[in-house]
């Protein structure tokens, strides 16, 4: 500050009314008895949480993991998914239903532990036969109380597949919201590209 600002600065006085205001305010605090500033010593990190690695694990025993959760997805709610690099106009063309499925799993009735037996079954199956297209059946699980279980499992089971390319909820005539159309890899013995038609 400039000595100039310094000189145009008032010191206000309290007056006697402030002061007694302040005194009466003041009543019972006492004073702090600390009179060197606190240097606070840094803290040491904490230490790294380790996390799993999944890259030694086996991919047919992990291929269907809940280890990480998509958004829950209602009765009615159509999904789809695909993976980076594929054209939209495959997605497109899968939703409509111009991409025919080879094969159909229906997964009615089974539990969480028997459809994903069920699943990698049918994907080993179907990859087998170099099978491109396929549906699987869930329901809408209007059973449940809540949201649907097996859609919601698939949903985020298919998503985290290293086999699918891409899924979308099946068009009307072939189950809608309670299927599934999955575009799935082929096996890497067959060099043949996807061919969508």
């Amino acid at each position: 500050m400039t000595d100039s600002k310094k000189k145009n600065i008032k010191k206000h006085e309290l007056s006697a009314e402030e002061q007694a205001f302040l005194q009466e305010e003041m009543q019972g605090i006492k004073p702090l008895q600390q009179t060197q500033a606190v240097i606070n010593k840094k803290q040491p990190l904490p230490k790294k949480i380790k996390q799993p690695d999944f890259s030694n694990n086996d991919p047919e025993k992990e291929e269907f993991s809940d280890y990480a959760l998509c958004q829950t997805v209602q009765a009615n709610d159509l999904i789809d998914y695909y993976q980076e690099g594929m054209q939209h106009s495959v997605l497109a063309k899968l939703k409509r239903g111009k991409i025919l499925a080879e094969d159909e799993l229906d997964l009615h009735g089974y539990s969480i532990h028997q459809a994903k037996q069920q699943l990698k079954q049918f994907f080993d199956y179907c990859q087998n036969r170099q099978y491109q297209c396929i549906r699987i059946v869930h329901g809408k699980g209007k059973m449940s109380q809540e949201a649907p279980i097996l859609k919601n499992k698939l949903n985020n089971w298919l998503r985290h597949s290293s086999r699918v390319l891409a899924f979308a909820s099946a068009p009307k005539r072939f189950g809608g919201a309670g299927a599934l159309h999955v575009l799935i890899k082929r096996k890497k013995n067959n060099l043949q590209d996807f061919n969508p038609l």
